[in-house]
């Protein structure tokens, strides 16, 4: 199920890729996590980052590699935490999510 006020709070965020200014309008870019997304299936709304135009199409043509839109996604997502409960809990977090994830 999508979230579309979660997915419309990416117009008023900066590009992960480049904050201090881009290349026009910002939107939502999916970022393909194996297991999440594959093929005819989109990525779920956490696995959004907030890019320009002309970085979300460098990334969907694989120009910025996947391992870079997955460590701007990682780092969206430490920061969010760390806003919301500090950086020790954002980081305990994260991790307990790592290690749940790996098989």
């Amino acid at each position: 199920m999508r979230d579309a006020a979660y997915q419309r709070s990416h117009h008023e965020q900066l590009c992960v890729f480049s904050p201090s200014g881009c290349f026009g309008d910002v939107v939502g870019h999916h970022v393909k996590v194996a297991g999440l997304s594959g093929m005819g299936v989109k990525a779920p709304d956490y696995c959004v980052i907030p890019v320009c135009h002309k970085h979300h199409e460098l990334c969907e043509s694989n120009v910025i590699p996947k391992r870079h839109q997955v460590r701007e996604l990682l780092n969206y997502w430490l920061e969010r935490l760390t806003q919301e409960h500090g950086q020790a809990k954002a980081v305990d977090m994260m991790g307990r999510a790592y290690w749940a994830a790996l098989p």
